[in-house]
């Protein structure tokens, strides 16, 4: 074995080492760059002050290889290409942050340019990359073009975020059918656009992840919800479905039930409520067992979960994140 051999060799030792804890990773990473060190010393024959030579000394420090490299094992989407619709803020926003602080390129979809851009700005600032299309996943044509942006910008497709949504409340005799259209064609047609023309890709990449973000109201009937509630439960089944068809090729798709989560949609709802803010951010936290509103953050992770390997065996579910609320 010389350090050639041994650089080679480092993807499959990483992969052996992803289930161990970092701490364990990071021992075994620094036996690696020591050894290093002492085949190419004898190899030539030299006793350096430090075994940092061949491939992998030459090129880090000793502390260096084994930080890098131990951070980059952690990092769970590392060299995928992720879509995200309704990256613009919200949810959406924190879900392409965290995809990039774990390695991934990300490419924000929302029909908010200016919101857009700026998620694009603060993952570019954090030293992560990013592209932003502005997108209504509505139009089929639009994201037919988000698609090809993507893969222009990236070269693949590993995984697609559906976040964008239209928030129209109101009982049924009080939705217009142009209320109707907006929210089935954002909620649902706008998912099954963005699989419709992501999927060759995904294919090609022999296979990935999809991740619906869908609702608790796609499980239980609220006062005046009606066209919100239908489409969330249309995304739900819609993702069954797709499960279903898509194992084949290894292709999983799951999605994602946040309760009340403090984004700009829960101003929506208040306004439609016409209730005053702390009175009804108080009755929707005390809602669930923690007493709180969820933070757009801790959806992202649920979503991160399902985009990740670590979900390998899970496809066609909900993964609930709303504090217990729907355990009531």
């Amino acid at each position: 074995m010389n350090m050639t051999t041994s650089e080679n060799l480092l993807p499959e030792i990483i992969d052996e080492l992803r289930p161990l804890p970092h701490a364990q990773r990071a021992a075994v990473l620094d036996a690696l760059w020591l050894l290093s060190g002492v085949f190419r010393m004898q190899a030539q024959g030299s006793s350096p002050p430090y075994c940092g030579g061949g491939a992998v000394g030459v090129r880090y420090s000793r502390t260096s290889f084994v930080e890098r490299t131990a951070g980059e094992i952690d990092m769970r989407l590392k060299d995928k290409t992720a879509i995200v619709t309704g990256g613009s803020a919200g949810i959406g926003r924190a879900i392409c942050e965290l995809f990039s602080e774990e390695g991934a390129r990300v490419v924000i979809a929302d029909i908010d340019a200016d919101g857009g851009r700026e998620t694009a700005g603060l993952i570019a600032d954090a030293g992560g990359d990013a592209v932003f299309v502005e997108t209504d996943v509505s139009d089929e044509a639009q994201v037919a073009n988000l698609v090809e942006a993507a893969v222009e910008s990236y070269g693949a497709i590993n995984v697609l975020v559906n976040d964008a949504a239209a928030f129209i409340f109101g009982r049924v005799e009080d939705v217009t059918p142009q209320e109707w259209e907006r929210v089935i064609g954002v909620n649902v047609l706008g998912p099954a656009y963005t699989v419709k023309h992501s999927l060759p890709h995904l294919r090609a990449a022999g296979g990935g992840s999809i991740v619906n973000i869908a609702s608790v109201s796609g499980f239980v009937a609220q006062t005046a919800f009606v066209p919100y509630n239908t489409s969330k439960g249309a995304l739900m089944q819609m993702t069954r479905c797709l499960a279903l068809d898509l194992a084949p090729d290894n292709i999983r798709v799951n999605c994602v039930c946040p309760g009340a989560i403090l984004t700009q949609a829960t101003e929506l709802h208040r306004k439609f409520t016409g209730e005053e803010r702390e009175r009804f951010l108080a009755d929707a936290a005390n809602s669930n067992f923690l007493k709180r509103h969820g933070r757009p953050r801790e959806i992202a992770y649920g979503a991160l979960f399902l985009a990740s390997d670590e979900s390998s065996f899970m496809t066609g579910q909900p993964l609930i994140i709303d504090g217990g609320a729907t355990a009531q």
